[in-house]
């Protein structure tokens, strides 16, 4: 379920910057794939927020509401030097559940894209399906959605939030090592 805040949002970007945007998820999905992480690093501004809350199972009359809040426990809970530190270690080899790596292939659909309401940053919903497999017989599915922001500025588009919204209340996989 997306929470209703995801909802809000109603002044649709222009036909033009909605493409590019799209183009950019799949862009970037392309990179993480292919485990070019400095590449999708290079995508990042120097404040973001990259969170992906648990996610409670709560009752439609519960006052805290369905939606996660940022006080909630959280997968991840990143900013620019954990993204880093997660990439270095990868890096290294070293990441026993990464090795030999898994065959990871991420799909982004549904992509709308808003007015922020700041200048030159754009809020871009998208739903994703990743579809992970190492060694014979591990398989993960994991579905969600995700609610970012993207910045237009003099480098290009960067990331600047992204909060994560897996559909999963227990997490079925051995490890979430990677990107969404």
């Amino acid at each position: 379920m997306v929470p209703q805040e995801w909802l809000t949002e109603t002044d649709v970007v222009d036909r033009d910057t909605g493409y590019t945007l799209e183009q950019l998820l799949y862009h970037e999905a392309r990179l993480l794939d292919a485990e070019r992480f400095r590449d999708w690093l290079g995508l990042l501004a120097d404040d973001i927020h990259y969170w992906l809350p648990v996610r409670e199972n709560r009752y439609r009359r519960d006052p805290r509401g369905v939606a996660p809040r940022r006080d909630d426990v959280a997968l991840f809970d990143d900013d620019r030097n954990d993204l880093e530190d997660r990439v270095r270690r990868l890096e290294t080899g070293l990441v026993w559940g990464e090795d030999p790596p898994g065959r990871i292939r991420r799909l982004i659909t549904n992509v709308s894209a808003f007015e922020a309401g700041t200048p030159k940053a754009q809020r871009v919903y998208s739903h994703f399906l990743v579809y992970r497999n190492r060694r014979q017989d591990e398989v993960a599915i994991l579905a969600g959605a995700r609610r970012d922001l993207w910045r237009d500025t003099s480098q290009g588009w960067q990331l600047a939030e992204r909060e994560v919204l897996l559909d999963q209340h227990v997490v079925l996989d051995k490890n979430l090592y990677l990107f969404f």
